[in-house]
């Protein structure tokens, strides 16, 4: 092949120097095997026969480059100083030799999330409750409680059933809610476009409770343990199959009101932005259905209690707007919400590196090959399945899907192939934290405050983005 000499760093080339200054360093990449010297041949420039130190030329001599680092394997080869400006190889090195530091930082980040959640399932239950504790926990008693969870977390693991394995299926189920709510927010904001889009922010968790609502009004007219749907299909009360088919009947409610909410807002926007879906007004369309949702869903409360004197069922109807994990107690109901939602979740990333390209127009989208429409609507269709499962079986979690993709931009940066996996991730932390805190026992909050503590913080979230992206003149997405 001939001489293969050094890139030069002399003034030979004009505003070199300059540059280097403001461009990061690189490390050094050895070209001396010959396959790699093959495969980069046509890239490779030879020196002239008389090229030497003193000739104002961009080669020079190994030896005479006292930058440059790496063994000598007795010939010249081209080697990238660790000053140099511009090195033309670095993608090809990076993808060799290199590991992508955003797979670093979903991987240390998972890491650091597994630490979190086997410290929330050591926090210590009712720690702070008066009842419990009259006069206050002491240190002894709350080193006590954590002491009994890490014992009954060992049992969980090694298949001894005790009192702790309920309250563990139930910290599962709360990593599998925060994670779908997570990772259904990022898609959301992605295929729409849109900062502030997610589940809460556009009506869709208010519309699956309303479906709850529907169905408890419609087959649970005699309480808890009795359903219409069970008695017409011939299954025996308090029996598996009627709990199978009463999770079928509240999940496709759920459904039918989460895919409502969503087409309802999909066509104000449309309408309002006429003949393009406004961002601005597909938020404004989800907190006017939020509202009147809550609103229809407080006088059928009020219907319960003063007039119909139905108590057991208006409470029926509460906490099919509240967060509960207690439905989620064994092995066998956490399989069966985990199975769909595993689905859901292999779509999403089958289909996440296609969700980076609608960051582009819809007309550059499908010049690089990608069904903007299908796309879009497959991705939003399978998290709305995914929030209707987490609503069915725990309730509404609000402002999760929010709060998380924004917290996972800062971290991974907007590569959704990254970052989607961050948003499940720091969605289950969040809400499997927020559990914990709800079970210490806080004064005025029970045990289900989980939907009130991240409506509290993703309120305050929400506000702040929302001043963000007004003073941001760029773009409604950012």
């Amino acid at each position: 092949m001939g001489k293969i000499n050094f890139v030069d760093g002399s003034s030979a080339v004009p505003g070199q120097q300059e540059a280097q200054k403001q461009t990061s360093k690189r490390s050094a990449w050895d070209l001396s095997r010959p396959e790699d010297r093959e495969s980069s041949s046509d890239a490779l420039f030879s020196a002239p026969a008389d090229a030497s130190k003193d000739t104002p030329s961009l080669f020079a001599a190994p030896h005479e480059d006292k930058d440059a680092f790496g063994p000598d394997y007795g010939y010249r080869r081209l080697r990238f100083r660790k000053s140099d400006e511009v090195n033309p190889y670095a993608d090809q090195q990076d993808e060799r030799f290199g590991f992508d530091p955003r797979l670093r930082a979903v991987l240390i980040l998972g890491v650091v999330v597994l630490v979190v959640l086997v410290l929330a399932c050591l926090l210590p239950t009712n720690i702070l409750s008066p009842s419990a504790h009259p006069g206050g926990a002491t240190l002894a008693e709350f080193i006590a409680e954590v002491q009994s969870h890490a014992v009954g977390l060992v049992s969980f693991f090694t298949g001894q059933e005790t009192i702790f394995t309920a309250y563990m299926w139930e910290i599962i189920a709360a990593v599998l809610a925060g994670a779908a709510m997570g990772l259904s927010g990022g898609v959301y904001q992605g295929a729409l476009k849109n900062a502030l889009a997610s589940p809460s922010t556009l009506g869709v968790t208010s519309g699956g409770s309303l479906g709850l609502i529907i169905y408890a009004l419609l087959f649970y007219g005699q309480g808890y343990n009795y359903s219409e749907v069970s008695y017409i299909a011939g299954v025996e009360s308090m029996s598996t199959g009627q709990w199978l088919i009463d999770t079928l009947g509240m999940f496709l409610s759920s459904l039918a009101g989460c895919v409502l909410i969503v087409l309802i807002i999909m066509v104000i926007a449309y309408i309002a932005g006429r003949g393009h879906v406004s961002n601005v007004s597909l938020v404004i369309a989800g907190q006017v259905l939020t509202a009147t949702i809550g609103v229809v869903m407080s006088v059928i409360q009020y219907y319960l209690i003063y007039v119909a004197g139905n108590e057991t069922l208006a409470q029926l109807v509460e906490e099919a707007s509240s967060v509960t994990f207690s439905g989620t107690y064994s092995a066998f109901t956490v399989l069966v919400f985990a199975v769909p939602l595993l689905v859901c979740f292999v779509i999403v990333f089958a289909l996440s590196g296609k969700l980076s390209l609608l960051a582009f127009s819809d007309d550059e989208a499908r010049s690089m090959g990608i069904s903007t429409s299908r796309t879009r609507n497959i991705m939003v269709g399978t998290c709305t399945v995914m929030t209707a499962l987490v609503i069915s079986f725990t309730g509404p979690i609000g402002f999760v899907g929010f709060m998380i993709p924004h917290v996972a931009r800062r971290i991974i940066g907007p590569e959704f192939r990254y970052l989607l996996p961050a948003c499940a991730l720091l969605g289950a932390a969040l809400v499997v934290v927020v559990h914990g805190i709800a079970y210490l026992g806080i004064p005025w909050f029970n045990s289900g405050a989980t939907g009130t503590f991240t409506s509290i913080i993703g309120c305050v979230f929400f506000l702040v983005v929302a001043l963000k992206s007004r003073g941001d003149k760029r773009a409604e997405w950012f």
